[in-house]
């Protein structure tokens, strides 16, 4: 927890490089409709846009941890009337791990993909955001007709 707020600190007095970085929270499609906390980063690279997102979920039965991270090409789209309207398209990959814990085992599943990422930002009174950002998995299931994929949806502030 102490590493937490220090994290929180740094943040808040940073400057410079963090520019433009957002963060927030929001949910996951990892935890299939389930409504799970996912926490939300983002890094301007000049052109691009590098994000990471965690979810997960522990109970005394089971336990479901997803990861996601994307480097998108990003630009602004527009400005409507409430804000300014960004997006973008790149790669992206994703990691989750569920089990279902049985007495004192554990029987796991691991998920994993790679593939096309895009995400939608509305930059609302141009201190919060909106967004939903998408990793489409490329893999031996595209063949038989299937994604793997993992969505999410967050609410946050830029600094």
């Amino acid at each position: 927890m102490r590493t937490i707020r220090l994290l929180i600190i740094g943040l808040l007095f940073a400057s410079g490089p963090l520019y433009g970085m957002s963060l927030g929270v929001g949910l996951s499609s990892a935890h299939a409709g389930r409504p799970v906390a996912a926490l939300h980063a983002g890094v301007p690279l000049g052109k691009m846009m590098l994000t990471a997102i965690t979810a997960g979920v522990a109970t005394e039965a089971y336990y479901h941890s997803a990861y996601q991270s994307n480097l998108l090409f990003w630009q602004k789209w527009g400005s409507p009337f409430y804000g300014d309207v960004y997006g973008g398209f790149g790669v992206g990959a994703f990691y989750m791990k569920k089990a279902l814990l049985v007495g004192e085992e554990e029987v796991e599943d691991i998920d994993q993909g790679y593939g096309p990422a895009f995400r939608v930002e509305a930059r609302l009174f141009s201190t919060l955001f909106f967004a939903v950002e998408f990793t489409m998995a490329l893999g031996p299931a595209t063949v038989a007709g299937g994604w793997g994929q993992m969505g999410t949806m967050s609410l946050g502030i830029l600094l």
